[in-house]
């Protein structure tokens, strides 16, 4: 079912308030008219600047901009009427704690639109409001323009443009499908932007500097990156299993796998001890199947007003499905979705619910993929809906070979000239970003030294910390003994036969 058609049917069943979150004012705007008209009835906006007024612009009446008159005359006036009644911005008003008068007249007018076939749509770009309304007012996002959508802009603007200037340049049809791919994700007024952007810089339409806008407007939501990554497989070192996942999964998302009716992966779940490569197989995963990653901040995700992290996850979701394909990256799960949270209210319990439930229903081919140091604190359930869980344990001698081979080529050296057994051989327990660590101060002191880097300077600055591991053994172990007994080990290598190799088909 389209937006349309839900919010049509909303309407039509009498639900007294619907909240809508959009940035698109105008696209909103014209898809209710739509519905208004199909339905033999009139749609009226508000504003705190103007009052009412009709989708033409026209004022209806402008002492109604205080928002108590405008809510007193729809409870007068709804039975009486056929109305969809269009308020922007309110929940500014519900959320002040000095007055609570809005809020109850909106509760007043609850009884009188569900008697009528009148509606209020509340419309704002994040909809926040009193923990005591939300068995009254079903929420409702408004996804991004679809492809035809975004094609009728890209065909309006530069029809408009040619009409100025006669060498703009019409996008080919190869051109036509990677600019809408790439607007994918994009509000109408962004897309709109970046065209014309486009078309004053370039005479066309550059798909590549859609791209590049598009990373940014999407990073300026404060709670998600955008990626393009660049790390590949080979920049793994070890953890075979996953590489074979990877490599296998990535298949399911060609258009002959659809066919044959095979479903692309939805979750993988990576846990393990703290730098063992959990976050860049994720990456490299991105980049091996050529998606745009997708990358959730934690710590801006939680939001201080009630019902705001909820509004946050479903934009975040609303965004990954609209630029799919792409992988959703939750990095360090734990501190998003603790087991047994007290004192928050119930977010974290709600936000997990949401996630679950789109994880289980979302049709596009989005692909979470979630990273834990400690799985102990989760909910226990999460697991049971990855399509795989990986323990990515700490790299045996013949893993450190190849991290430490990996290393030192960044470094533009030749990994032949080093004895690469010798330091795997003494980095026993040390993570995949604790051998990266040594191995940049190691070039930092040969640089000092005015020499060049060795496998003697390498051993030194090893020679001088601990691992983590050792630091932090009783931690280590207890993540090492679920991830035997409850995940698929990420490498066919155990460390010192503590976690078992077992033959697994997935």
């Amino acid at each position: 079912m389209s937006f349309k058609d839900e919010l049509a049917t909303l309407i039509k069943a009498r639900y007294p308030i619907v909240a809508l979150t959009s940035f698109e004012e105008r696209r909103v705007e014209n898809i209710v008219q739509e519905i208004a008209k199909d339905q033999g009835k009139t749609l009226v906006i508000w504003t705190a600047t103007r009052g009412f007024f009709g989708i033409d612009g026209k004022v209806i009446q402008s002492s109604a901009a205080d928002l108590i008159e405008a809510l007193n005359q729809v409870i007068s006036e709804a039975k009486s009427k056929k109305i969809i009644y269009l308020f922007k911005d309110i929940s500014r008003w519900l959320m002040d704690p000095q007055d609570k008068t809005y809020y109850r007249l909106l509760r007043d007018s609850v009884e009188t639109l569900k008697a009528s076939q009148s509606t209020v749509l509340l419309l704002s770009p994040m909809f926040s409001y009193p923990r005591e309304m939300e068995k009254i007012i079903q929420v409702l996002d408004v996804p991004y323009p679809d492809r035809e959508e975004l094609k009728s802009v890209l065909e309006r603007v530069v029809d408009a443009a040619k009409s100025v200037k006669s060498t703009i340049q019409s996008p080919t049809n190869g051109e036509l499908d990677a600019i809408l791919r790439s607007g994918a994700g994009l509000t109408s007024d962004e897309f709109e932007n970046i065209i014309a952007k486009s078309l004053v810089t370039q005479m066309k339409v550059d798909p590549r500097l859609v791209v590049l806008e598009k990373e940014q407007t999407i990073r300026k939501s404060g709670v998600l990156d955008y990626f393009q990554t660049v790390e590949g497989l080979e920049d793994i070192g070890g953890l075979d299993v996953v590489k074979a996942w990877i490599t296998r999964r990535a298949l399911a998302f060609t258009q002959k796998a659809k066919d044959f009716g095979l479903r692309p992966p939805k979750f993988v779940f990576m846990c393990g001890v703290s730098g063992t490569g959990k976050s860049l197989s994720v990456k490299a995963m991105a980049s091996y199947m050529k998606m745009p990653l997708l990358v959730v901040d934690a710590s801006r995700l939680l939001g201080s007003f009630v019902g705001q992290s909820e509004q946050n996850l479903r934009s975040i979701l609303k965004t990954a499905e609209a630029v799919s394909p792409a992988i959703l990256f939750m990095d360090e799960a734990e501190k998003l979705l603790p087991q047994g949270t007290q004192g928050d209210s119930g977010v974290s319990s709600r936000i997990f619910g949401m996630l679950l439930t789109w994880v289980q229903e979302n049709k596009k081919p989005v692909l979470l993929a979630m990273t834990a140091n400690d799985p102990l604190k989760l909910p226990p359930e999460l697991f049971n809906r990855a399509d795989a869980t990986f323990f990515v344990d700490l790299p045996v001698k013949s893993e450190r070979v190849e991290i430490w081979g990996i290393q030192i080529a960044k470094t533009g050296r030749d990994p032949k000239k080093f004895d690469l057994s010798l330091l795997a051989e003494e980095s026993e327990g040390w993570s995949g970003r604790e051998i990266e660590n040594v191995c940049s101060e190691a070039l930092a002191r040969a640089f000092e030294a005015d020499h060049d880097i060795d496998t003697d300077t390498i051993r030194g600055v090893l020679k001088e910390r601990v691992p983590l591991s050792v630091q932090r053994r009783d931690d280590t172990e207890k993540a090492r003994k679920w991830g035997k007994d409850f995940a698929l080990p990420a490498s066919t290598k155990g460390l010192s036969g503590e976690i078992g190799v077992r033959a697994v088909e997935f």
